[in-house]
């Protein structure tokens, strides 16, 4: 009943609103009221009308072309937003809301030193945005330089205690610096705050997915996947549920959504692979084997998931000198081990190989604790 209210009010705003309009249909606050109005309602047909109406009238009016831009960012049109961000930061340099959108949006575009060099340009927006602190450290994340990413969250959390994104951020980190038990802490306490928090929940789900705990773990990710956001780690966890239940088709497509939500997570790319090539689908599995060494050249896996593919085809120097590459890299690398065994003439059938995935899957699910890409929420400010 309340929200019933609520929107009759709203409705009945943007009445008086449009009607204060006819004597006066180029006043900018009163279009731009009506654009936030039609964006309270969730009418984005109408928002959109009158945002094309406001700016023929103000072409370069801030507030309406960083409304433009989060509209944009609402559909996902990161491309799209990135200019009109531009075009308000020339106008108004110094607005924080529409440098945190525009690192955003670099983050998501795969651009973090960008985001970071932005970000580190303003150094006083993290005490005007207390989330751009966060931000940066999401950047030094996908960067690689974790310790440095967890720092940064360690001076959010002494500021902040209470704030479920920097929680949430940290159970991540410390998940992928090593310390487990530390990661589970921090995570319960997030969603103890937002029970929706996708960093704790992807915590929880790969830290029961490394001991093992299938139905933790499925219920941790599920709930990460049911938000309807695209989150890497949630899918990678269900795909490697799914390789050890054996359903390949789902394994596949499950994996396919985590390498488009995190195209430079080698890990991701080398499940893709196996599960690519225990479906025989050899070119396939070639292609993402390939993508994993793009992303990481240094990855063991990688060259040994390739050397396996070599000696399944017949290329024997071929394999044993990428599996020879692969040992050096990392001595225990069980894919190169594998591919030296069929080099020898181990026998192989399509059984050996589901077993040997099987036996491999430990691995993999390691594979799933390196830096990924986070879902990050653009500013909730909006330039007036």
């Amino acid at each position: 009943m309340q929200l019933e209210d609520d929107r009759a009010a709203l409705a009945r705003r943007l009445e008086q609103t449009e009607a204060f309009l006819r004597h006066d249909p180029a006043n900018l606050h009163l279009l731009t009221r009506m654009v936030d109005l039609a964006d309270a309602l969730g009418d984005a047909a109408a928002m959109a009308q009158w945002l094309e109406r406001a700016l023929a009238a103000h072409p370069l009016a801030p507030g309406l072309l960083h409304r433009q831009a989060g509209a944009a960012l609402a559909r996902g049109d990161l491309a799209g937003a990135e200019p009109l961000l531009r075009t308000v930061l020339g106008l108004v340099p110094a607005e924080p809301a529409v440098i945190y959108d525009l690192a955003h949006v670099l983050l998501g575009m795969r651009r973090s030193g960008e985001a970071l060099a932005l970000l580190s340009a303003h150094p006083l927006l993290a005490d005007q945005l207390p989330a751009a602190r966060g931000l940066a450290a999401r950047c030094l994340h996908e960067l690689g330089q974790v310790v440095d990413a967890r720092a940064m969250v360690a001076v959010q959390l002494a500021k902040h205690g209470d704030d479920p994104e920097a929680l949430g951020l940290a159970a991540l980190l410390d998940l992928d610096l090593g310390d487990v038990a530390g990661a589970g802490q921090l995570a319960r306490q997030a969603l103890a705050l937002d029970p929706a928090n996708m960093a704790a929940l992807v915590t929880l789900g790969t830290v029961a997915l490394g001991e093992a705990d299938v139905a933790a773990a499925e219920h941790w990710f599920s709930r990460a996947a049911a938000q309807g956001r695209d989150e890497g780690r949630a899918w990678l966890g269900l795909a490697m549920l799914d390789l050890h239940r054996q359903d390949l088709s789902a394994a596949r497509e499950r994996l396919e959504r985590a390498v488009a939500c995190m195209p430079a997570h080698a890990g991701s790319w080398v499940a893709l692979g196996w599960t690519r090539l225990l479906q025989q689908d050899l070119p396939a599995a070639r292609t993402s084997f390939e993508r994993a060494l793009e992303a990481n050249h240094n990855f063991a896996e990688g060259h040994g998931g390739l050397a396996v593919l070599e000696a399944l085809q017949g290329r024997s120097a071929e394999a044993r000198r990428g599996a020879i590459r692969a040992l050096r890299l990392e001595r225990g690398c069980v894919a190169a081990r594998y591919a030296l065994a069929l080099v020898r003439g181990t026998v192989h059938d399509q059984a050996t190989l589901q077993a040997f995935v099987q036996e491999m899957l430990p691995q993999l699910r390691r594979n799933n604790d390196s830096s990924a890409a986070y879902p990050v929420e653009p500013s909730s400010h909006t330039l007036h």
